[in-house]
């Protein structure tokens, strides 16, 4: 691999080096630094196939750094055989450089810290850290998709959950810190049952986001009760599907003021209407659609104006809107409106 840069190497004092859809080895490194003798900060990004992660290597070629940072695409077989290199005294002792390998990279701790973390029972987490505390306190997102052994760590700064399997609240509660909740991300709306009472279990949760929210029978299972907290909601759903439940789901979440929602097909104008009517609090409504559409449709959706006029909610001036369309695909639209309950004019 040719380093070409447009100052002399000898010059660089601090390097931030990032290399894709290359391959590149620890030769192509050997030879790169032997032309950086000033050289004292070395950030390294490689997210190709590499042959760069023997320990001992660099221990050689960074004895004169003052830092070096990296985040190293390695396969699993090949950390089962070099990571002895990275618990050397050289590492550990004299520079205090550690390393950990997640998800198939292998990186410099706590430079790249770990913020989402997926657990199942395949995940697997290395470290040369003295406590691994000091990574699991780093995260901030967790998606859960298998239950994971009981020997599963503790994670007490998770601000986002995202769970993608059936999971007791016990389990949950000895991998992270529900009170600290703030988004929740599940697959069907019933899911949320298990956290019932909301305001206990989940103290701080006020967004929810629902991948799969077409399912009536889960609407259903769920009717009873009222989310006051959720202040932002997002789903997804089928157009087929919206009209039937929309005034049954919306009535779960009578403080949402953020709504977002993904479809496969344009809304009506009616349920535009209804959706802005049944939610009091409403303040900014998005649609996202993945669909084609004719030209006298795309006209009829640019004048958002009019459609939304017989809402309970307009008023004149009292919101702002914006339609687009994607710049990479033909068929990807968004809607988006701004409600206020006052004029603009008057603001």
């Amino acid at each position: 691999m040719n380093f070409e840069l447009s100052i002399p190497f000898n010059h660089l004092i601090r390097l931030n080096l990032k290399i894709k859809n290359s391959c590149v080895s620890m030769n192509d490194m050997k030879i790169l630094l032997s032309k950086c003798s000033r050289l004292k900060h070395f950030e390294l990004h490689i997210t190709s196939k590499n042959r760069c992660f023997d320990g001992d290597q660099w221990e050689i070629l960074t004895r004169s750094l003052l830092t070096f940072n990296f985040m190293i695409y390695v396969n699993r077989f090949w950390i089962d055989q070099y990571s002895h290199e990275f618990r050397s005294p050289f590492w550990l002792e004299k520079k205090h450089w550690y390393v950990a390998y997640y998800n198939q990279y292998l990186f410099s701790v706590p430079h790249f810290a770990l913020a989402h973390i997926d657990i199942s029972n395949q995940s697997f987490i290395y470290s040369t850290i003295p406590t691994m505390i000091n990574i699991y306190n780093c995260v901030t997102k967790i998606t859960i998709d298998a239950i994971p052994d009981k020997n599963c760590a503790y994670f007490s700064h998770v601000d986002v959950l995202v769970l993608k399997c059936s999971i007791s609240l016990s389990i949950l509660s000895s991998i992270v810190d529900l009170n600290r909740i703030k988004v929740l991300v599940l697959w069907i709306l019933s899911d949320i049952l298990r956290f019932i009472p909301i305001k206990r279990t989940l103290p701080h949760l006020w967004i929810l986001i629902v991948t799969n929210c077409s399912r009536i029978d889960a609407i259903k299972d769920v009717r009873h009760y009222h989310f006051e907290q959720i202040r932002k909601l997002k789903i997804n759903i089928k157009k087929q599907s919206y009209h039937n439940i929309m005034k049954d789901l919306f009535g779960l979440f009578p403080c949402v003021e953020y709504l977002i929602i993904h479809m496969s097909s344009f809304p009506s104008k009616q349920d535009i209407m209804c959706t802005m009517d049944v939610l009091k609090y409403l303040t900014n409504l998005s649609f996202y659609i993945d669909s084609s559409i004719s030209d006298t449709q795309k006209t009829f959706y640019q004048d958002l104006y009019s459609i939304i006029q017989p809402s309970q909610k307009s008023m004149k001036d009292n919101f702002k809107y914006r339609f687009y369309q994607s710049s990479d695909r033909n068929d990807s639209f968004s809607i988006h409106w701004w409600i206020s309950p006052y004029s603009l004019e008057d603001a």
